[in-house]
């Protein structure tokens, strides 16, 4: 079923099309809104309401851009609201560092670099951590889910001009918190 058929079925009603969506797309939602949040909990709550999200707005879409890319959007939004309600909240989430941290590149499989590898992938996740959003997020959907610079600037609403530019100070910042390290 191509997304055109997918989205019509959606605005009819269709269980069947609403199986194919999750089959489909929840899995990289879920990687991108896990990344964002943080930890699996929260992420699967954030997940459940952006899905519900682009349901109930499914007669809205207007295919100017691609059903992923608008779910994406819905789910890259419905994460940073989450950590915005987070940091109003102050509530700072032990599962943060018991969680999946951040996978650094291996060199083939040295076992004795495995705990080096370990505590790289948790300094990067710190730093990442401290970034402001924006270039969390732009970092996340360009280096870890692989979105082009055109479908990030369809999920943030952005020029591409401007996705080059976060990326690019983003980057910058990133490496200044990881200098100390390396």
């Amino acid at each position: 079923m191509d997304d055109t058929r997918l989205v019509e079925g959606l605005k009819e009603g269709s269980d069947a099309a609403f199986r194919e969506l999750l089959d489909r797309y929840e899995p990289r939602l879920f990687n991108t809104i896990q990344r964002i949040v943080g930890n699996l909990s929260d992420a699967q709550d954030v997940l459940q309401e952006a899905i519900l999200k682009a349901y109930r707005n499914i007669a809205g879409f207007n295919a100017q851009s691609g059903l992923y890319t608008w779910l994406y959007r819905i789910s890259v939004n419905a994460a940073l609201d989450w950590r915005k309600k987070m940091k109003r909240r102050r509530a700072l989430s032990l599962h943060l560092e018991e969680e999946r941290s951040l996978e650094i590149p291996t060199d083939g499989g040295d076992p004795a670099g495995a705990p080096l590898r370990e505590e790289m992938g948790q300094l990067l996740k710190a730093a990442l951590d401290e970034l402001s959003e924006k270039y969390r997020t732009i970092l996340i959907l360009r280096e870890y889910e692989g979105l082009s610079y055109d479908e990030i600037s369809g999920v943030l609403k952005c020029s591409k001009g401007t996705v080059e530019s976060r990326l690019f100070r983003a980057r910058a910042r990133l490496r200044e918190k990881m200098e100390k390290y390396v």
